[in-house]
């Protein structure tokens, strides 16, 4: 399957545009690995504005669209994806990050447009969930085709760890799934991410003329927010 990850146009660009995102290349390498053509999209680095972002949008299309969605940035998701159904109507597109993992089934009312969301970590159970989705259903082979019901059973839906995803009763919301061993993560394909760009595009990377990169030494955000539930 052919994948972008997306971390979605902002408002603050000097705040968030150098930051690595550590978790869209750590889900990317495991998607790698798991068969998929993966590509990450950092839209604060490009600095890219929506009319530039559409054209990327029209000029690339991709099986599947994942965002990165802070609970800030809800406003600017469902601009990104109604961009993304104009010109790839059929393609299907989910949401992950902060938000998802502390609204739960609000986050498919939060942002209607996307077909399913993602709460908790994805590294391990997302491909599993494509393949799934890539499988034989009803005599077909991948690539996928995009349905309303993703073109699966309830069971298998409810079958997959951290999956948020729609039903004739209304949202449902998987518990998350942590895999403990961390270690077997390993390291992620830096060249993903392109990480050289976040240096050469960033004032704020250097540091008395050499180069630095945040680090979180915790497992996600440590902070206990007040007003954030994913911590």
């Amino acid at each position: 399957m052919k994948i972008i990850l997306i971390k979605p146009i902002g408002r603050y660009w000097e705040d968030e545009q150098y930051y690595l995102d550590v978790g869209l290349a750590w889900l990317g390498t495991h998607l790698q690995k798991a068969g998929h053509e993966v590509r990450v999209l950092d839209c604060m680095r490009e600095r890219l504005s929506w009319r530039k972002f559409e054209r990327f949008v029209r000029e690339n299309p991709f099986d599947l669209y994942c965002l990165k969605v802070y609970s800030l940035g809800v406003g600017f998701a469902v601009r990104t994806i109604e961009i993304i159904r104009r010109h790839n109507p059929r393609a299907i597109i989910g949401v992950g990050g902060p938000h998802p993992s502390g609204a739960g089934t609000d986050t498919l009312d939060h942002i209607p447009q996307a077909d399913f969301a993602w709460q908790g970590e994805a590294e391990i159970w997302m491909p599993k969930f494509l393949e799934k989705l890539e499988s034989p259903v009803a005599g077909r082979q991948s690539p996928v085709k995009w349905t309303p019901d993703l073109g699966l059973k309830a069971s298998d839906l409810a079958g997959i760890p951290g999956l948020i995803y729609r039903s004739p009763e209304g949202a449902r919301a998987n518990p998350p799934y942590f895999y403990e061993p961390v270690d077997d993560f390993g390291y992620p394909d830096w060249e993903l991410i392109q990480m050289g760009d976040y240096i050469r595009k960033s004032r704020k990377i250097r540091f008395y003329g050499n180069y630095y990169v945040p680090v979180i030494t915790s497992r996600g955000c440590p902070m206990p927010c007040t007003y954030c539930e994913a911590w």
